[in-house]
């Protein structure tokens, strides 16, 4: 679960997703809940507030046990970051930097042919 919501949100949700990082704070906070059959409740298995999931749903790949998540952070910018299904814990990076072009903008990040 991500959280899309920001304090400086814009009337354009378009608008938004575009300044969302690079010109106002974005929505912090990334969390990975599990079913209890037995409590008949959900858990919290990990929480990342460190992350920032602008305007994509993560993608989960099921050979690597890890989620892909479109982030923006205020040192490196934009990022592609897999977290640890079972930890949460940073797993792989892939930075594109400030620049527009790591902006998924509702685009979503897929899944390589051999799993990865």
């Amino acid at each position: 679960m991500v959280n899309n919501v920001t304090t400086e949100g814009q009337a354009d949700r378009l608008i938004d997703v575009l300044a969302s990082g690079p010109l106002t704070t974005p929505a912090y906070g990334v969390e990975r809940f599990e079913w209890d059959p037995d409590r008949h409740a959900w858990t919290s298995a990990w929480t990342r507030p460190d992350l920032a999931s602008i305007s994509q749903v993560p993608v989960v790949s099921v050979a690597s046990r890890a989620a892909a998540i479109n982030t923006f952070g205020p040192h490196d910018g934009w990022e592609v970051t897999g977290v640890d299904w079972d930890t949460g814990r940073t797993v792989h990076r892939t930075v594109f930097g400030k620049i527009t072009a790591g902006n998924g903008a509702y685009a979503l990040v897929q899944v390589l042919q051999d799993g990865t």
